[in-house]
């Protein structure tokens, strides 16, 4: 299995996603793995058959992980064991110890190929899973370096809990105007940042533009037009975890309904493309795809080839006509709430 562990969890919203691609239930759907947050929020909404690809084995080790927390944990368990909440009854040892012993009771459910991937990084399930991606450990630097110019984690707190849309505008050009925080957003926004010490270089190769300002363009939205205290990713960023604002798949309406659905979970270590190379079988049409952030790392060329396996893998003609729309609502809905 591959070291690296990418990603901790998904950064695209998976309550759009899934008004995007639904109804779900009973049909067959095709996932990206990456974080298996969106997987599992796909998986509670009861496909017939939930298929879930990545070409990182580690990404499906995460998945396999967490569904089984889902399956052995209580739901304060669940959040404390993954770290989107602080951990709040300890036993001796503290945190690392108070995982490791949720973890021995996750570790049955795991195929042994997955159980010996995680027995052999502690550090991992000790740090919790959500942060445990090199993406979610670059962000934890950016944090580290950011919150503190915007006047820490206190300064912060009236944009989740009662300013309106004009305040916030106010607060965020205060701070856009400060030489330092601009210097620093742009600098942890870069290509070369988030390429080299985020995710990977080939991820920000097909750019176009300044993706800084792009980016930036982006939270100002985050921060000003939608409501940052239903966001769940903002609060990651600004205090690392996610307090009472919970992604789709770690609410505990979920949480039950993953459960119910678990037998109709199929994953698979391998890249998309190759896995569509083949015709598609009888029977083995997809109806409904989450394709994250696959068309980063490819060419323009090799985006028009992959769209071609698509349809050709999609169940019928009505299906294929709504493809390019579910894809630019499923790739990258980065820190993004209706």
């Amino acid at each position: 299995m591959a070291e690296r562990l990418t990603y901790g969890q998904c950064w695209e919203d998976a309550d759009l996603l899934v008004e995007a691609l639904g109804p779900l239930a009973g049909r067959t759907v095709l996932s990206i793995g990456s974080g298996g947050d969106n997987s599992l929020a796909l998986l509670a909404e009861g496909p017939a058959r939930l298929l879930v690809l990545d070409r990182n084995p580690a990404q499906i080790a995460l998945l396999q992980l967490k569904l089984a927390a889902c399956l052995a944990l209580d739901h304060g368990q669940l959040l404390e064991f993954l770290g989107g909440w602080p951990c709040r009854s300890l036993r001796a040892g503290g945190v690392a110890a108070h995982r490791l012993a949720l973890y021995r009771r996750c570790r049955p459910l795991l195929p042994p190929s997955v159980a010996a991937f995680w027995d052999r990084r502690p550090g991992l399930v000790t740090a919790g899973l959500l942060g445990a991606g090199r993406f979610e450990r670059y962000l934890a630097l950016v944090r580290r370096g950011l919150v503190p110019l915007a006047g820490g984690a206190r300064h912060w707190a009236p944009l989740f809990t009662g300013l309106d849309p004009e305040e916030r505008a106010h607060w965020v050009e205060r701070q856009w105007r400060r030489r330092r925080w601009r210097w620093l957003l742009h600098l942890c926004f870069s290509r070369a940042a988030l390429g080299h010490l985020g995710t990977d270089p080939a991820q920000v190769r097909y750019g176009s533009g300044s993706q800084p300002a792009l980016l930036l363009e982006r939270l100002r939205q985050v921060l000003v037009e939608l409501d940052p205290g239903d966001n769940p990713h903002l609060h990651w960023l600004v205090h690392g975890h996610y307090g009472n604002v919970l992604p789709r798949a770690l609410r505990p309406a979920q949480q039950q309904a993953i459960r119910c659905h678990r037998e109709r979970l199929a994953v698979e270590a391998v890249d998309l493309v190759d896995h569509l190379a083949p015709e598609p079988a009888d029977g083995q049409a997809i109806e409904r795809f989450n394709l994250s952030n696959v068309f980063e790392y490819l060419t323009p060329e090799a985006t028009t080839a992959l769209f071609g396996r698509l349809h050709r893998h999609a169940r019928s003609e009505e299906h294929t006509s709504e493809l390019q729309s579910q894809f630019r609502i499923s790739y990258a809905v980065f820190c993004l709430k209706k």
